[in-house]
């Protein structure tokens, strides 16, 4: 099933979540190769947002512009204080916590206010056609940087969605009756429509 745009944002960022913590609590010999994955899935990210999300919300609602461009300044700044983090050897856990901090801050801003923009400015099988193309860019930018162990990117393990990405989906969709749907019921209902 083709997953729209902001539930496959949504779902890198609790990845990128997931492995913060993991670097937090690595030995050295562990911590270079995650935060290798880190900054890979950052950019990655990041790259297949400004490609092709980013514009498509200026297209469909210009008002946004000045939002779009803080989120892509926010990646750069996170670029940037990950690369600190990096080359500090007295200081890395103060460092790589400043970075967490700053993605979580854009992580939290964009889910708050542009991907609830983009939601409202496209239609649903156009969140479903960036959806596409964020995923093929991003693990383009994956392949690129050596990353080829996809994540699930759902909260269930399998990599199913989960009942709130379904229910999210659905919303996007206006599929009447959502709210009392159990998750099989969401899924059939996604994929029909």
């Amino acid at each position: 099933m083709t997953r729209d745009a902001v539930s496959l944002i949504k779902a890198d960022h609790r990845v990128l979540e997931r492995l913060f913590e993991q670097v937090k609590q690595a030995d050295p010999e562990q911590r270079a190769r995650l935060v290798h994955e880190v900054e890979a899935r950052l950019n990655a990210h990041s790259r297949a947002e400004e490609e092709h999300v980013y514009p498509a919300l200026i297209a469909a609602d210009p008002d946004e512009r000045g939002e779009v461009h803080h989120g892509a300044e926010e990646h750069l700044e996170a670029e940037e204080l990950l690369t600190k983090a990096k080359e500090s050897t007295l200081n890395f856990s103060g460092k790589f916590q400043k970075f967490v901090d700053a993605v979580q801050h854009h992580i939290e801003e964009e889910e708050t206010d542009l991907l609830p923009a983009l939601r409202k400015a496209v239609s649903a099988d156009e969140l479903r056609r960036l959806g596409e193309q964020f995923d093929k860019a991003r693990k383009q930018h994956l392949a690129e940087a050596g990353i080829t162990a996809e994540v699930p990117a759902q909260g269930d393990k399998s990599g199913e969605p989960t009942k709130e990405e379904l229910y999210e989906q659905a919303k996007a969709a206006d599929i009447p009756g959502r709210s009392s749907m159990t998750k099989d019921q969401l899924a059939e209902a996604v994929r029909k429509a």
